[in-house]
């Protein structure tokens, strides 16, 4: 049962690799891929319908900050384990104590942390986003029964 469901795991993480995949890996040679935004290293110059655009980088940012404050989270509660340690004994604590474990996670977490956090924050990144063109459509369905109408507007 166990090996099934290791299986089943390694099989939904093999799946979602596949369809996080970059779009144009599926693109011929010189194709323009078929999304909204693409990073200006994909392309040579701004392709036909798309402008440039500055954008944040949220991955970076989100990731840096939930690093760090776990981190802090961990450093805080290694640093309070070490206090209550010392206070007890009332001597510093020996390296198997359990606060220094935390102390040093927590140190390394926010070390791997603030850099994302702060490239994430001064360092935008240029990407080409697919033009909008404004549109209006009306859309008439007869039926012997009924009669439909659609508008869509695009902006």
């Amino acid at each position: 049962m166990m090996v099934g469901r290791a299986g089943q795991c390694f099989g939904v993480g093999v799946a979602c690799a596949i369809l996080a995949a970059s779009g144009n890996a599926w693109c011929e040679e010189g194709e323009t891929p078929h999304r909204d935004v693409l990073s200006v290293e994909e392309t040579h110059g701004a392709p036909q319908g798309f402008h440039a655009e500055r954008q944040t980088r949220w991955g970076l940012i989100i990731a840096g900050a939930a690093t760090t404050g776990l981190g802090a989270l961990m450093l805080g509660t290694g640093l309070q384990q070490h206090a209550e340690n010392e206070q007890r004994t009332g001597m510093g604590s020996d390296p198997g104590s359990g606060g220094e474990f935390f102390i040093i996670a927590g140190s390394i977490s926010m070390a791997a942390g603030i850099p994302m956090l702060v490239y994430g924050l001064v360092s935008p990144r240029d990407v080409y986003v697919r033009d909008r063109p404004r549109t209006l459509s009306l859309g008439l369905s007869p039926n012997p029964r009924h009669f439909g109408a659609s508008l869509s507007l695009t902006f």
